[in-house]
C-alpha cells in the first residue's frame, strides 16, 4: 500500500517550519505495508488489554486517565479530544502534527499530536521586521512531548508512541474561582446581644447594630483565611472610630512587593462620607496591588498614627524602603513616627489630581494647561529642564502669584522627577498614570448604606484585580515577548516579566539615540561621557571584570533596571545582565512565595510574646500553603515535611516534659487544682 505524509489541515505550521519538526524526516515506508493487516503486529495491546476511550477519549466529567501505549480510539478526532483534555488537566496545550494517509483509500493511517511549544519559530527576519511596531511573542521552546496513533486491523486508532516529558513549566489555566467574585456576603442580622456592644462613632448612616455585623463579617473572613488580620480602634466610650483589615493575599503580596507603597485617602464612600484608606503597591506585572485597607472616621493625626501602627503589625513589622503620600502634614508626621527608616516622598500623581481641584476654576478656559502641567510633573528628569518648564508654565497661565503652586514649589525636592532619583520608586508614578483604580473604586464602591454590601463590593474589586494578575501570570508562562537578536535583550526577555521587559526595551531604544562623546580608561574601569537625544550629558562608569555599572542618571537606583546610557556602552561587551542588576521583584519568579519570613521582629520581641510568635508563624505558613497548593508534587513535599515537623516538635515537648521535676501534693485533686491555678494565671 502506498501512503502520503502531509501536514495537518488546521496546523499553523508552515512548510518552511516542517524541517524543524521531528516528523519531517519520517519515511513513508516506515508507516506503510502490504495492506491494513500490516498494522496487526504494530498495534500494541488490543482493546481487551487497554482502556478503550472510543466514546470521546475521556473528555467527560470523570477523571482523565494518563496516556499509555495501546490506548484505543474510535477516530483520530476522539484521540485528539482525549489528548487535549489531558493537556488541560496537566497544564499544556496541543496541536495537530503531520499525518500519514493511504494512497489507495486516502484514509488516515497514522497521526501525531504535539505539545504546542514544540519546535522553534523560524528565523526569517527581514529589515522591515526589525522595524515593526508590534511583534508576536515567542511561544515555542523546542518541547519534545507528543502522542502518535496508528490505525489497527480492528478499525480503531491505537497509541503507538508516546513521550510525556516537557521542557517547560506546566500551567493549569484556571481563573479565580467565580464563586469568589460573585459570592455575596451573607451574615445573619445582629441580635440583641449587640445592643450594648461596639457602638460606632462618626458612622451616622450605618444601620442599628452595624458594628456587630461588621465584627461577624471579619470573624467569618478569618475563619476562611487564617492569615486574615483586622483591628478596631475604640474611643473612651467603646465606640468604633477606625477599622483596618488585610487578608492573606495582601500580606503575601507585601512580602514580595512591599518595598514601595503609597498611602491613598482620596476616595470617600458615597454614603458614609468617610475616607477609604488604601495601602497601594506595584507587582511584577506593573499592576496596582493592595496591601491593606481601612475605614477612617477622620484624617486626624491620632487616626493616621493608629492605622499605620495597625498596618505595621499586620505585616509583622516589615519596613518599606519608600512611602508615597499626598503631602498632608498630619500624614507626614505619622509616617515619620511609625516608619522612621523609610524614605518619604510625595506622590506626583496625587499632586496632579490636587492641582486640577485647586486650579480648575481659574484655568477652565485653558485647554492646554492639563497637558503642560502633566509634562512638567512627570517628564522633566533633569533639574534644569524642570525649572525651565515650571517657570514657563507660570508665565504662560499667569500663575506666578498662586499661593498653592508656590507652596508646592517649595517642596519640589520631595515630588519632582528631577529630584530623589537615588530613591527606589518601583515606577509608581507610571503605574498610577495608566491604572484605572480610581474608576474601579467608583464603579464597585458607589454603593448602598449597608456596610456589608459595601465590603462585599470591595471583595469583588479585589477578586477582579487578582484575576487580572492571574491572567497576566498565565500568559507570561505560555510565551516570551519578542526580542531583537541581541544577546542581552534576549536574556532580559527570559528574565523579566513582559511588562518590565517593555520598560527595558524603552531604555534600549533611548540608548540607540545616544552616542559616546568621550572615553577614559583607568586600569580596568572605563569612564564614558554619553550624550542623549536631548543633548544632556551623562557620566557612565563600566568595570567589565567586576561587572560594576553606574550612570549619573541613577535610573537603576530609581526604577531597578539598567538605563539606555549604560546599555549603549556595554552591548558589545556583555551578553547578559549582571546578576546584581536584576531585581527579583521584576523577574518572572517574583510571584513565588518566599519561604523565609522577612518580618523584622527581633528574637527578643518574640521570646515572651505568644501572639507575636503566632502572627509571624501564620504569616509564613500561609505563604507556604499557597505555594504548595499550586502543584501536586509541591503539595506532597509540604505534607512530608509537615509530618517530619510534627514529629520533631513532639520530640522537643517530650524532652522538655521529662526534664521538669514533678512535685506531688499527695493528692490527685490537689495536683489538678495547682495546675488549674497556674493555667488560670497564664
Amino acid at each position: 500500500m502506498e501512503c502520503d505524509e502531509e501536514p495537518p489541515q488546521d496546523s499553523p505550521i508552515e512548510k518552511s517550519v516542517q524541517p524543524q519538526l521531528d516528523s519531517a524526516g519520517e519515511s513513508c515506508a516506515d508507516e506503510s505495508g502490504p495492506g491494513p493487516d500490516a498494522f496487526d503486529e504494530e498495534a500494541v495491546n488490543g482493546p481487551s488489554e487497554c482502556e478503550d476511550l472510543s466514546n470521546g477519549g475521556g473528555t467527560g466529567d470523570h477523571a482523565v486517565p494518563e496516556p499509555k501505549v495501546g490506548m484505543a480510539f474510535e477516530s483520530e478526532k476522539a484521540a485528539y479530544d482525549y489528548y487535549s483534555e489531558y493537556g488541560r488537566k496537566v497544564g499544556f496545550c496541543i496541536r495537530w502534527d503531520t499525518r500519514t494517509r493511504s494512497r489507495i483509500t486516502g484514509e488516515t493511517i497514522s497521526r501525531r499530536f504535539l505539545c504546542n511549544k514544540q519546535g522553534f519559530r523560524v528565523d526569517r527576519q527581514k529589515v522591515g521586521d526589525l522595524l515593526a511596531k508590534y511583534h508576536r511573542e515567542e511561544t515555542r521552546c523546542g518541547c519534545k512531548a507528543f502522542m502518535r496513533i496508528k490505525l489497527g486491523s480492528d478499525g480503531k486508532f491505537h497509541v503507538s508512541e508516546l513521550y510525556n516529558t516537557h521542557n517547560h513549566e506546566l500551567v493549569i489555566t484556571q481563573k479565580v474561582i467565580e464563586s469568589k467574585i460573585e459570592k455575596k456576603v451573607v451574615v445573619q442580622p445582629a441580635e440583641a446581644d449587640y445592643r450594648n456592644f461596639l457602638k460606632t462613632k462618626g458612622m451616622s448612616p450605618l444601620q442599628r447594630f452595624e458594628a456587630g455585623r461588621l465584627l461577624d463579617y471579619f470573624i467569618s473572613k478569618q475563619a476562611e483565611d487564617p492569615s486574615f488580620f483586622y483591628s478596631f480602634q475604640l474611643d473612651d466610650d467603646e465606640r468604633i472610630t477606625n477599622v483596618f483589615w488585610a487578608d492573606g493575599k495582601m500580606k503575601a503580596d507585601y512580602v514580595r512587593f512591599g518595598d514601595v507603597w503609597c498611602f491613598d485617602t482620596m476616595y470617600r464612600t458615597s454614603d458614609y462620607g468617610q475616607p477609604l484608606a488604601l495601602f497601594v503597591g506595584v507587582n511584577h506585572h506593573m499592576q496596582i496591588v493592595l496591601f491593606g485597607s481601612a475605614l477612617l472616621c477622620d484624617e486626624t493625626a491620632d487616626s493616621l498614627r493608629w492605622v499605620f501602627k495597625a498596618f505595621r503589625e499586620a505585616m509583622c513589622g516589615k519596613m518599606p524602603d519608600t512611602i508615597y503620600t499626598d503631602g498632608d502634614k498630619e500624614i507626614a508626621d505619622a509616617v515619620e513616627l511609625c516608619f522612621p527608616g523609610s524614605s518619604h516622598r510625595l506622590c506626583a500623581w496625587h499632586l496632579y489630581q490636587n492641582a486640577l481641584k485647586h486650579l480648575g476654576h481659574a484655568l477652565s478656559g485653558f485647554a492646554d494647561f492639563d497637558e503642560d502641567f502633566r509634562k512638567c510633573i512627570f517628564d522633566s528628569d533633569i533639574e534644569a529642564d524642570f525649572l525651565k518648564g515650571w517657570s514657563a508654565m507660570l508665565q504662560k497661565y499667569g500663575l506666578s502669584e498662586n499661593t498653592w503652586l508656590q507652596q508646592r514649589f517649595e517642596e519640589r525636592e520631595k515630588w519632582a522627577a528631577a529630584y530623589g532619583r537615588t530613591t527606589f520608586s518601583a515606577e509608581m508614578k507610571n503605574a498610577w498614570r495608566f491604572d484605572n483604580l480610581t474608576e474601579e473604586l467608583g464603579t464597585y464602591l458607589n454603593c448602598e448604606k449597608d456596610i456589608l454590601i459595601f465590603l462585599g463590593q470591595f471583595d469583588r474589586l479585589l477578586a477582579a484585580r487578582r484575576n487580572e494578575e492571574l491572567e497576566a501570570s498565565v500568559k507570561m508562562t505560555q510565551s516570551l515577548p519578542y526580542a531583537p537578536p541581541i544577546a542581552i535583550l534576549q536574556h532580559a526577555a527570559r528574565v523579566y516579566t513582559p511588562a518590565v521587559f517593555k520598560m527595558f526595551m524603552a531604555e534600549y531604544n533611548i540608548g540607540l539615540e545616544c552616542f559616546i562623546k568621550n572615553r577614559h580608561f583607568d586600569g580596568s574601569i572605563y569612564i564614558l561621557t554619553v550624550e542623549d537625544s536631548r543633548h544632556h550629558e551623562h557620566l557612565v562608569t563600566v568595570n567589565i571584570t567586576q561587572e560594576i555599572l553606574t550612570c549619573s542618571c541613577h535610573k537603576f537606583e530609581l526604577a531597578g533596571i539598567l538605563c539606555g546610557h549604560i546599555m549603549n556602552c556595554i552591548l558589545h561587551d556583555l551578553r547578559y545582565i549582571p546578576e546584581i542588576y536584576i531585581l527579583k521583584r521584576w523577574t518572572r519568579g517574583a510571584g513565588s512565595i518566599s519561604s523565609i519570613s522577612q518580618a523584622s521582629a527581633s528574637v527578643e520581641d518574640l521570646k515572651f510574646s505568644l501572639p507575636k510568635r503566632y502572627n509571624c508563624l501564620a504569616h509564613d505558613f500561609i505563604q507556604l500553603s499557597l505555594r504548595a497548593a499550586e502543584d501536586e508534587d509541591m503539595h506532597n513535599c509540604a505534607m512530608k515535611h509537615k509530618l517530619a515537623m510534627y514529629e520533631e516538635m513532639e520530640k522537643i515537648v517530650k524532652e522538655k516534659t521529662s526534664s521538669v521535676r514533678i512535685i506531688s501534693s499527695g493528692s490527685m485533686f490537689g495536683g489538678s487544682q495547682a495546675r488549674n491555678s497556674a493555667i488560670g494565671e497564664f
